[in-house]
């Protein structure tokens, strides 16, 4: 199937298979949708599909206070435009919009602000999951053993054990092949 992803560069990672929903995603400052099967831009989007979003960051209050008195963003439409990166700002392989709902992306990989006092807050929020853990679970999906991962993040064998174990309680893993396959799934397009 065509998805007119050509016309559109830097778009070379989309992921297969979004020919249903919608999936909003960032390249830079500028938010595209890929939607049912097309890439646009997020403004270009069908109203009812734009509308769904911003009256789900109407009821975020809780986004809308962080922004304020965090990030010192007054106005709404400055607040939704982050809301929207912040919340769907990653290109992964699940729509952010599908079947009247909206899903949330687990991690967002467009923000590269490793500090940014949003992350597991908005950006994440699903899983809260924090840059190191997006490192440690990488290097899980490769195949690395425990002593490997320690060696590779610079942590000792306990510690990289009990951020295992508690990704393992994040992610709902009973064990590390689970564990690889949920990460693989969240962490899709991480670079």
């Amino acid at each position: 199937m065509d998805t007119n992803l050509k016309e559109k560069e830097p778009l070379t990672n989309i992921p297969a298979g979004i020919f249903h929903g919608t999936e909003v995603f960032y390249i830079g400052t500028k938010a595209f949708a890929l939607h049912e099967g097309i890439v646009t831009t997020f403004e270009n989007l069908p109203s009812m599909i734009k509308q769904v979003f911003f009256r789900a960051f109407v009821k975020d209050k809780k986004a809308q206070h962080f922004f304020e008195t965090e990030l010192n963003i007054t106005s709404i439409e400055v607040q939704f435009k982050q809301w929207l990166f912040c919340s769907f700002g990653a290109l992964d392989s699940t729509p952010d919009y599908l079947d009247g709902k909206l899903i949330q992306d687990s991690f967002n990989s467009a923000c590269k602000r490793k500090n940014c006092p949003g992350r597991g807050r908005l950006c994440g929020q699903a899983s809260s999951l924090k840059d190191q853990d997006v490192a440690t679970l990488q290097e899980i999906i490769s195949g690395k053993s425990v002593k490997q991962i320690a060696d590779t993040l610079h942590l000792s064998i306990p510690g990289t054990r009990s951020r295992i174990n508690k990704l393992r309680d994040k992610l709902n893993a009973g064990n590390m092949a689970a564990l690889a396959a949920n990460a693989a799934t969240i962490i899709g397009m991480v670079e």
